[in-house]
């Protein structure tokens, strides 16, 4: 016959012993559902933080305050949105106001850190004060518009 090692003490210590026994085990689920229920409300605040941070990498706006040359067109002043495909040296640049596309370039996609910037552009001026967009710049992101790409139609 196998005994209990509280037996000796009578069954109240073995009751005593279980209870809290039962009573730890109860606790542990908890911490185990808290935890749980911590890692999901983790993920669940991660994963809009992840599309807030992908969602426009491949849009931007910009206000040109007079007439821009880009490629073979002139772009009047005025709001646009900027979009492109893809990243690095080779993705083709839409500029539309509104819904209409009215302009489509190559231009260089680079990574960086403009922390005072959001829509800031570079032109170069060329001959009877016309201006030639040589590159925007956003907070994370600038497009570079190579000049003899755009002249050669690449």
């Amino acid at each position: 016959m196998h005994t209990s090692k509280y037996a000796l003490f009578g069954p109240w210590l073995a009751d005593s012993v279980s209870q809290e026994r039962i009573h730890q085990q109860e606790l542990e689920k908890r911490v185990m559902r808290s935890r749980a229920v911590f890692l999901v409300s983790l993920l669940a605040l991660a994963l809009p933080l992840t599309v807030l941070a992908s969602g426009p990498a491949n849009a931007g706006k910009v206000t040109f305050t007079e007439p821009v040359t880009v490629g073979d067109t002139v772009l009047n002043a005025g709001n646009y949105k900027v979009k492109w495909e893809g990243g690095g040296a080779a993705v083709q640049v839409s500029f539309l106001q509104g819904n209409k596309t009215v302009a489509t370039v190559p231009a260089t996609v680079v990574s960086e850190t403009n922390p005072f910037l959001d829509g800031a552009v570079q032109v170069r001026e060329q001959k009877g004060n016309a201006k030639v967009l040589k590159k925007i710049l956003w907070k994370s992101v600038s497009l570079n518009f190579n000049e003899a790409a755009l002249a050669e139609g690449k």
